[in-house]
C-alpha cells in the first residue's frame, strides 16, 4: 500500500515553503479580508439606513419586500467576489507550493478564468445549505405558534445535529473541488466535484484530522483580534495544497478502478 504524507509533515512542508513570504501572503489575505469586510460593512449601511428610509417614509409592505430582496442580492454580490478573490488567493499558495512563479497578480485569477465556475461553486453550496435549513425554518415556525410544546425543541437539537453531520460530511467529499478548479482552467464545475468524490476515497479522516489540528492555532488567533489570520489562513491554505498534491499523486482513474 503507498504511504501517504502526515499531517505533521505537510504542514511542515508549509512552514517552510511561507518562510521569507510572509509578506505577500499576509498582504494578499489582508486585501482579500478587507474586501469582504468592506461589502459587509457597506450591506449594513445600506439596510440600516434603507429601514430608517422606510420608518420615515413610511414605505408600503411591498415596498419592504423590494429593500429586502435587494438586500440580500447585494449580499450575494458581495460574497460572490469574495469567493472569486479567495480562489486567486488560493491559486497564490498552489504557486508557491508548485515552485511556480507566484506574485499580488494571482488574486485575480478567479476573475480571469472563467469566473463563474468559482460563481457556481458558491451558489451551489447556499442553494444546498438552504435546502438543508429549510426544515428548521419550518420548526422555528411552530414553536414560534406553540412554544410550550416539548417535542419541537427536541427535534430541533436532532436536525442541527443532522445539519452539522451533513455539512461536515459534504465538505469532505467536496473538500478538492476549489483546488481543482484553481489548478486547472479548463475544468467544469460539475466535473471538479466528480473528481473530488474519487480523490477523497480513503482520504476523508485524513482530511478531517487536518482540520482539528488547527483549532489550537485558530483559538490563538483568535486571542490577537484576527491580526493572526494574516499568518493563519496562509498556512492553512499552503498545508491544504500539500494535502491535494499528496492524494493527487496516484491518478484518479486508477483510485476509481479500485473503488469498484
Amino acid at each position: 500500500m503507498e504511504r501517504k504524507m502526515k499531517v505533521s509533515q505537510m504542514k511542515a512542508m508549509a512552514r517552510k515553503t511561507l518562510k521569507g513570504k510572509y509578506g505577500i501572503s499576509a498582504g494578499a489575505t489582508l486585501i482579500t479580508v478587507l474586501i469582504l469586510m468592506g461589502g459587509i460593512l457597506a450591506w449594513e449601511f445600506l439596510l440600516f439606513f434603507g429601514i430608517l428610509a422606510e420608518a420615515a417614509t413610511g414605505v408600503s409592505g411591498a415596498g419592504m419586500v423590494v429593500l429586502i430582496v435587494a438586500g440580500v442580492l447585494f449580499l450575494i454580490l458581495v460574497m460572490t467576489v469574495y469567493y472569486i478573490l479567495n480562489a486567486g488567493l488560493m491559486r497564490l499558495f498552489y504557486n508557491m507550493c508548485t515552485d511556480q512563479v507566484y506574485g499580488i497578480g494571482d488574486l485575480l485569477y478567479g476573475f480571469k478564468n472563467r469566473w463563474w465556475r468559482f460563481a457556481g461553486f458558491l451558489w451551489l453550496w447556499t442553494l444546498v445549505v438552504l435546502i438543508l435549513e429549510s426544515p428548521s425554518i419550518v420548526l422555528s415556525v411552530a414553536q414560534q405558534l406553540n412554544p410550550m410544546a416539548q417535542w419541537t425543541w427536541i427535534l430541533d437539537v436532532l436536525l442541527t445535529v443532522v445539519y452539522m453531520v451533513v455539512i461536515v460530511a459534504m465538505s469532505l467529499v467536496f473538500g478538492q473541488s476549489l483546488l481543482i478548479l484553481v489548478e486547472d482552467r479548463n475544468k467544469k464545475l460539475f466535473q471538479s466535484l466528480k473528481e473530488s468524490m474519487k480523490l477523497m476515497r480513503g482520504n476523508k479522516g485524513r482530511y478531517f484530522y487536518m482540520g482539528l489540528s488547527f483549532l489550537g492555532i485558530l483559538l490563538l488567533t483568535y486571542g490577537t483580534l484576527g491580526i493572526g489570520m494574516l499568518w493563519t489562513i496562509p498556512y492553512m491554505m499552503c498545508t491544504t495544497v500539500y494535502f491535494y498534491l499528496d492524494i493527487k499523486e496516484k491518478p484518479v482513474l486508477e483510485q476509481e478502478d479500485q473503488g469498484e
